[in-house]
C-alpha cells in the first residue's frame, strides 16, 4: 500500500490521476476485448496527437471570434441600410411585368469570389438555375451575367454555353454604390 501512495504522489506530481488496481475492470480476449499497451514510442505520438489538437482548437477558436466580429459589423451595416433599401425594394415591386411577352432574358447571379459562404452561394446557383430552367421551358432566350467566381464555377457546366459576361474580383473590397454603378455599367454595355 506504501507503494501505491507514493506513485499515487509521484502522479500527482506530474498532474495525472492515478486509479487502485482495484478500480480496474479485467480485459479478457473471450469477451472480444483487447488490451492495449503503450510503449514509450506509443507515449510521445499520442501526446504528439494531443498537442496538434489543442492547437487546432486555438485556431478554431480564434476563426470563431473573427468570423463573430465580421457577423456583427455586416449586421450593423444592414441595419444602417434598411432604411434605402425598403423604397427601392417598393419601387421595384410597382415595376409592370407582362409574363406573356417572349424574348430574352437577363439574369444576373452574385456570388462570392472565394470564402466560407458555400451554403449561400449554393442557394444562389439553385435559383438561378430554376429561373432559367423556368424561362427556357416558357419559350424565352436566357442570357447569365455572372459576378463572382463562385457563381461561374457552379453553372459553368450546365450553362456555360449561356454566359455573356463574368466579373470576378469585384467582391475584394466591400460593396457601395459607386462600385454597384460601374457592375451595372459594365452589363448594360
Amino acid at each position: 500500500m506504501a507503494g501505491l501512495a507514493s506513485l499515487a504522489s509521484v502522479g500527482a506530481l506530474r498532474g495525472m490521476r492515478l486509479v487502485p488496481a482495484a478500480h480496474l475492470l479485467p480485459l479478457h480476449s473471450a469477451f472480444g476485448q483487447q488490451t492495449r499497451n503503450f510503449g514509450a514510442g506509443d507515449l510521445k505520438i499520442v501526446a504528439a496527437r494531443m498537442k496538434s489538437v489543442k492547437s487546432i482548437q486555438k485556431i478554431t477558436k480564434a476563426m470563431k471570434m473573427v468570423a463573430a466580429s465580421k457577423l456583427r459589423m455586416d449586421q450593423r451595416r444592414l441595419e444602417n441600410g434598411l432604411p434605402f433599401a425598403t423604397p427601392v425594394q417598393k419601387l421595384v415591386q410597382r415595376i409592370p411585368v407582362d409574363p406573356k411577352e417572349k424574348g430574352t432574358l437577363a439574369v444576373l447571379a452574385l456570388s462570392s469570389d472565394k470564402g466560407l459562404c458555400g451554403g449561400v452561394n449554393s442557394f444562389v446557383a439553385k435559383q438561378a438555375r430554376i429561373v432559367i430552367k423556368e424561362n427556357e421551358m416558357a419559350g424565352n432566350a436566357v442570357q447569365v451575367y455572372g459576378v463572382g467566381d463562385k457563381i461561374r464555377s457552379a453553372l459553368q457546366r450546365t450553362f456555360g454555353d449561356r454566359f455573356k459576361r463574368i466579373m470576378t474580383e469585384v467582391t475584394r473590397f466591400p460593396w457601395n454604390f459607386g462600385q454597384a454603378c460601374i457592375i451595372a455599367d459594365r452589363l448594360m454595355q
